[in-house]
């Protein structure tokens, strides 16, 4: 039997978060290891190529360009069995939701991919500029821009060579082209009518676990209706922006 990992980022603003997300993780009573990133913990060739990207765009400590590396850097340091579930570092964990938490483990080494992604209520053509969606290959595709968006606030998976390929990929995508498929810059081509921002790394990920297969289940982390109030005791995660 593997390890149960969880792992997330905290830098910026978010720096002294830190101490009180570990306790709160280790309430939980349920990851064998818990590992927090900052600037200083990622490969110095990751940090030396992307270091001024990063401090020139504090929104996301670099728009989030950290995220998939820091899960391809605890892959690095993984068991084949083990389970990596990453989640923001603002969220708050409850640690009456560990049987919940523990059905999402069990969720993904069971799942055809090795992967649980969480979706919101945010149609992808809303979220999403059309640039991005052109270079993945799904602009004209409506299971793809028409669907929800898969959150990048958190997921699971497990180290499969298909997985590492999909990290490597959303890595690739966002630094190409001077970053423009994971910043602020102006799509070239028309957006949607109904368009109203992009969500830089959340809408890469999301538009390749679609292309690429991941189970799903929905975002048991914010009040979208009444059914979360009547639930959210037993859900192990909230999503916040504490940053303490």
């Amino acid at each position: 039997m593997g390890k149960n990992k969880l792992i997330s980022f905290a830098d910026g603003r978010f720096a002294n978060r830190a101490p009180t997300f570990f306790k709160e993780a280790k309430l939980i009573n349920l990851y064998d290891e818990i590992n927090i990133y900052n600037f200083n913990k990622l490969s110095t060739s990751f940090s030396e190529k992307h270091g001024d990207f990063i401090r020139n765009n504090s929104k996301g400590f670099g728009y989030w360009i950290w995220k998939p590396q820091i899960v391809l850097q605890e892959i690095q340091r993984s068991h084949p069995d083990d389970t990596i579930t990453y989640i923001d570092i603002g969220f708050s964990i409850n640690s009456g939701g560990r049987d919940r938490a523990r059905e999402y483990i069990d969720i993904v080494r069971e799942s055809k991919w090795k992967m649980l992604s969480f979706s919101n209520t945010y149609r992808e053509y809303l979220w999403t500029k059309y640039d991005l969606a052109a270079r993945i290959g799904v602009e004209n595709r409506m299971t793809y821009m028409g669907t929800t968006q898969l959150a990048a606030g958190c997921f699971s998976l497990k180290p499969t060579s298909s997985n590492i390929d999909l990290l490597n990929e959303w890595i690739s995508i966002s630094c190409e082209d001077n970053y423009r498929y994971l910043d602020e810059t102006e799509s070239k081509l028309p957006n949607h009518k109904q368009f109203i921002e992009h969500r830089h790394d959340a809408s890469i990920s999301s538009l390749l676990r679609k292309k690429r297969g991941t189970t799903v289940t929905h975002y048991e982390v914010q009040k979208y209706d009444n059914e979360f109030e009547k639930s959210k005791l037993s859900f192990p995660f909230y999503a916040h922006r504490l940053t303490k």
